[in-house]
């Protein structure tokens, strides 16, 4: 269970009873430029360790505010909670080691960040001392940030329009090993990036199976082009399932499938951000007007920057056959399209739209497939084979609760109390009833090989 923090400021207005049960009205004014002092000395105290190398607690880190800035809106702030608490904060220290730059067969260490680039960034897990944490092994999590850009508010007003500065656009995301307390991860910086020479960021985040480490770099530079890049015309790899890449094109699922895309480009899938046009998105029934934008659900393999995959949540579809275009760019600029088509059926209708064992023909053991509309419920599934003479050689029964929209019989090729069955063509069938008592029946065949 995550709980969140919330810092809130605000003018506010109380009823407060008198001693004659008569209602008054307590009225708290804070100030807007107070605020923010106070807001920015929070934000130091929570986010800075004391002296011992740890994290403080959410009163000590107030208290230590107060302190540090005084005014009339001190006492006006109190934390609504228990102030023991500590924010759940990583306890080691993930750094930068270097950044080298391929180009062609020579590498060599780079302080910049330039459009079409090939870097190869390494770093280390290390504790308080600043030592390499050799024992300390598991996924390591990498994004390089783009430099940062005004944005402004929306203003009714006809004054000026206020701006601040935002470092969101992503020049790379990739995920690493780290390995005796060491990591390298490799990338190529798309050609969308802001050429301004500016300063970047890279942020990190580790963690293995008891501990978890962080660390933000900008001391980077971001910007320029690769006039070396060598050249590259091949649109990525796009290729969209529902639920897992197991899905057969055209079944069946419930109102909110999960989207699963596997992509591949040589170069990297560009999910920056920064140039209109250029998102990964999925787009439903042919609505350009609408398209479902996944930059964010875009995750790397790991150590392998090339390919990754997106899972993507949708929900309350209307019954009918759907198609989703996935349509993906890499970090050239090449754009390649994905398409998958699907029926949604209603839970309430059992239905399966697809039955198929694999591997088939059967020599020893098989997983007997079905797709359906009645993901997340509890279900109880019989299979029953027969020969081609029509004699029932075994029957399977197996209660189940479908985490998608796909479920799996194991069968080991044998008849009823390990009976050897011999070899030739055999039909089954398959019934899977809900706890709510919808149910389904299909038919399908294999070959058995001995």
């Amino acid at each position: 269970l995550r709980h969140s923090l919330y810092l809130s400021d605000r003018c506010d207005q109380f009823l407060v009873n008198s001693k004659d049960d008569s209602s008054t009205q307590l009225i708290i004014r804070l100030y807007q430029y107070q605020n923010t002092l106070l807001n920015k000395a929070y934000t130091i105290a929570q986010f800075t360790k004391d002296n011992n190398g740890s994290w403080k607690t959410l009163g000590e880190s107030l208290k230590e505010a107060k302190n540090n800035f005084s005014s009339s809106n001190n006492y006006k702030y109190v934390v609504l909670g228990d102030p023991a608490l500590k924010m759940q904060m990583p306890v080691h220290n993930v750094v930068t080691d270097t950044l080298k730059m391929e180009d062609g067969s020579n590498v060599y260490a780079s302080d910049t960040m330039k459009a079409l680039g090939r870097y190869i960034l390494s770093g280390s897990v290390r504790d308080q001392s600043n030592t390499v944490l050799g024992n300390f092994n598991g996924p390591v999590y990498v994004t390089i940030f783009d430099k940062t850009r005004k944005i402004q508010t929306i203003n009714p007003e006809q004054d000026e329009t206020p701006d601040f500065d935002q470092q969101t656009s992503i020049v790379a995301k990739v995920k690493g090993t780290v390995k005796n307390g060491r990591f390298s991860v490799t990338f190529v910086v798309p050609k969308d990036i802001n050429y301004e020479y500016g300063a970047g960021k890279i942020s990190y985040y580790a963690n293995n199976e008891t501990v978890d480490a962080a660390g933000v770099d900008m001391s980077f530079t971001v910007g320029d082009y690769n006039h070396n890049a060598a050249a590259d015309n091949d649109a990525p790899i796009v290729k969209p399932y529902i639920d897992n890449e197991k899905f057969r094109d055209g079944g069946v699922t419930g109102p909110n499938p999960l989207l699963y895309v596997k992509l591949f480009d040589e170069n990297g899938i560009n999910v920056s951000g920064s140039s209109i046009g250029h998102d990964l998105v999925a787009i439903l029934d042919d609505d350009q007007q609408n398209p479902y934008v996944m930059n964010s659900y875009y995750e790397t393999e790991q150590n392998d920057f090339r390919q990754g995959y997106v899972n993507f949540p949708m929900y309350n579809l209307p019954d009918g056959t759907h198609t989703l275009r996935v349509k993906a760019w890499d970090a050239y600029n090449n754009s390649g399209e994905g398409v998958v088509t699907f029926e949604v059926k209603n839970k309430d209708k059992g239905f399966i739209s697809d039955l198929y064992n694999y591997p088939n023909p059967v020599h020893d053991m098989t997983h007997i497939v079905f797709q359906h509309n009645q993901e997340g419920e509890s279900m109880n599934v019989t299979v029953q084979l027969y020969s081609a003479a029509g004699q029932l050689v075994r029957t399977i029964k197996q209660d189940m609760t479908t985490s998608g929209n796909r479920s799996e019989i194991l069968w080991d090729g044998m008849g009823e109390n390990g009976a050897q069955l011999s070899r030739g063509v055999y039909f089954y069938r398959l019934t899977a009833k809900t706890s709510k008592g919808i149910s389904a029946t299909a038919y399908q065949k294999l070959v058995l090989l001995r």
